[in-house]
């Protein structure tokens, strides 16, 4: 199943490489494409990459915080332009891609801060139709992300509120989500998907800017509790999660 499920940030690094027998530096020289995409007043919240169109190149999906989101179609040679495409209306604090309707081609999962959240569905070449769902309450939406919760092998989606608790949505099959009744947490900002406790399922970190960082067990259906454990203090905006001690989890 083709999905989408970290946030790819166009941030240009230079780096170091670790090795087995020493430390060395590796420098990458990188050269600007000369390109300017979008308005000086098109303030992007995130960038998503993605093959959008179907053409075996990496496209990019910007979220927009004071116009409708934006799609810019790779050439396949690094060259950028604007399809016309626009996703959603302003006031938007993320997205997800991922196939959510089982027709292998990325689909937009979209929120918005000041109204429900919206789909997206791409019929393979990178035109997109509203699919006419209206998620989750009237404001407060943060930031989504794209798993399998309940193992039925389909996309759900895992969905924050600043103002509310997060919210659980199962999808049918077909793109369309219904909610799992679930309310979790309050005020949180935004989330990551990952098996914490080894059992082959998504649970779920979520961050929250004025309390702990609760960590949420799935039971395997897609129902979430609360482990017990925060991690972490106030403020915390994002989080990853890895094997960073080695030891296998």
């Amino acid at each position: 199943m083709k999905s989408i499920s970290s946030i790819t940030v166009l941030v240009f690094l230079i780096f170091c490489v670790a090795t087995v027998i020493g430390v060395y530096a590796a420098t990458i020289e990188l050269v600007d494409s000369g390109q300017s995409l979008g308005s000086a007043d098109e303030n992007g919240t995130f960038v998503y990459l993605g093959d959008i169109d179907g053409d075996n190149d990496i496209d990019a999906v910007v979220a927009l915080c004071l116009h409708a989101n934006r799609v810019w179609e790779n050439d396949g040679g690094g060259k950028f332009s604007d399809p016309g495409t626009r996703l959603g209306g302003n006031e938007s604090r993320g997205m997800a891609l991922g196939d959510v309707d089982g027709d292998g081609d990325l689909d937009v999962f979209l929120t918005i801060s000041a109204a429900g959240d919206q789909v997206w569905l791409n019929d393979g070449a990178g035109n997109f139709s509203e699919s006419g769902q209206t998620l989750g309450p009237a404001s407060g939406h943060r930031h989504v992300a794209l798993g399998d919760l309940d193992i039925d092998g389909d996309l759900d989606a895992f969905v924050t509120n600043s103002e509310s608790g997060s919210k659980v949505y199962f999808n049918d099959g077909a793109g369309v989500f219904g909610d799992s009744g679930q309310t979790l947490g309050t005020r949180a900002q935004k989330v990551h998907l990952v098996d914490l406790d080894s059992d082959g399922d998504f649970d779920a970190i979520a961050t929250h800017m004025d309390d702990g960082n609760p960590l949420w067990i799935n039971d395997g259906a897609g129902t979430f509790s609360h482990a017990g454990q925060s991690v972490g203090g106030v403020g915390v905006i994002s989080v990853a999660s890895g094997d960073v001690d080695a030891n296998g989890t």
